[in-house]
């Protein structure tokens, strides 16, 4: 019985690690090396937690920033459209 806990545990812990794995490949295939290495300021061992949290304080937009799209996207659905 417990032997089966700790494989069914080991199991859970290495699909987890897999998951982790796959979105760490995805991550370094998208974006770009001098990104990276802005967002972890050039240190090669940072915890990949760290690495998330630098990387969307970088490159994810600002309220500012998504409130004028949102308001230009409004203007846009309001222009009539001519002739055609």
């Amino acid at each position: 019985m417990e032997n089966t806990k700790y494989n069914n545990d080991r199991n859970i812990y290495r699909a987890k690690l897999e998951g982790v794995s796959k979105i760490k490949k995805e991550i370094f295939r998208t974006v770009s090396a001098s990104e990276l290495e802005i967002a972890t300021g050039g240190n090669d061992l940072i915890d990949f937690k760290d690495l998330l949290i630098a990387l969307k304080k970088r490159l994810s937009p600002r309220t500012a920033d998504r409130q004028y799209e949102v308001q230009q996207k409004y203007q846009n659905l309001q222009k009539v459209p001519t002739g055609g």
